[in-house]
C-alpha cells in the first residue's frame, strides 16, 4: 500500500470504513508516530492484528463502536505508547479485561457513557499510566468499587456528575483516582 511509504508524523484516513488483514498490515509498515483511522467502524482479530504490529506511539481508532474480545485482545498487543478507542459506546467484560492486558500508558476509552461493575473489574488491573473515561456521567457504588481497584496511575472521567456518597467513598479509597478525577469531587 503506497499510503504506508509516507514520510510525515501522522496518517491520517478519515474515509476509510473497513479493513482487511492485508490492507492494515500494509498500514502498520507507515514509520510515522500516529496512525489515525477515525472512519473505521469496525475491525476483525485478523485485522486488529495487523494494526498491532503499527511500531510509532499512538493508534487511533475512534470510529469504532464496539469490540469483540478477540480483536481486543489483539489490538492489546500494540507496542505503542497511545491506544485510543474513544468511539466504543459500550463494552463487554470479556473486551475490558482484554484491554486491560494493554502495556502502553494511556487507553482511552472517552466514548462510555456507563460502566458496568463487572467491565469496571476488568479494566482496574490496567498498569498504564492513564485510563481515560471521560464520557461517563454516573456510576453506581459496584462499579465505584471495583475501580477502587484501579492499578495505573490516574483514572480520568471529568464528565462524571455529582454521585452517590458511597460511590464516591469507594473511588476515594484509591488515591491515583482521587488525584486522576479530583475535579469531580
Amino acid at each position: 500500500m503506497a499510503l504506508a511509504q509516507f514520510k510525515g508524523e501522522e496518517l491520517f484516513l478519515g474515509g476509510l470504513k473497513w479493513l482487511d488483514a492485508d490492507n492494515a498490515k500494509a498500514l502498520a509498515e507507515f514509520t510515522g508516530e500516529k496512525l489515525r483511522l477515525p472512519g473505521l467502524t469496525k475491525i476483525d482479530a485478523h485485522a486488529a492484528g495487523a494494526l498491532a504490529k503499527f511500531k510509532g506511539q499512538t493508534l487511533c481508532l475512534e470510529g469504532l463502536t464496539w469490540l469483540a474480545a478477540d480483536s481486543a485482545s489483539a489490538l492489546a498487543e500494540f507496542k505503542g505508547q497511545h491506544l485510543l478507542l474513544s468511539g466504543l459506546a459500550s463494552l463487554q467484560a470479556d473486551t475490558a479485561k482484554a484491554l486491560a492486558g494493554f502495556n502502553g500508558k494511556a487507553l482511552n476509552l472517552n466514548g462510555l457513557s456507563n460502566l458496568a461493575a463487572d467491565c469496571a473489574k476488568n479494566l482496574a488491573p490496567f498498569k498504564g499510566e492513564h485510563l481515560f473515561l471521560c464520557g461517563l456521567t454516573a456510576i453506581d457504588v459496584d462499579t465505584a468499587n471495583a475501580l477502587a481497584e484501579f492499578e495505573g496511575k490516574a483514572l480520568h472521567a471529568h464528565s462524571l456528575a455529582p454521585i452517590d456518597a458511597a460511590a464516591e467513598a469507594a473511588l476515594r479509597r484509591n488515591r491515583k483516582i482521587e488525584q486522576g478525577v479530583a475535579s469531580v469531587f
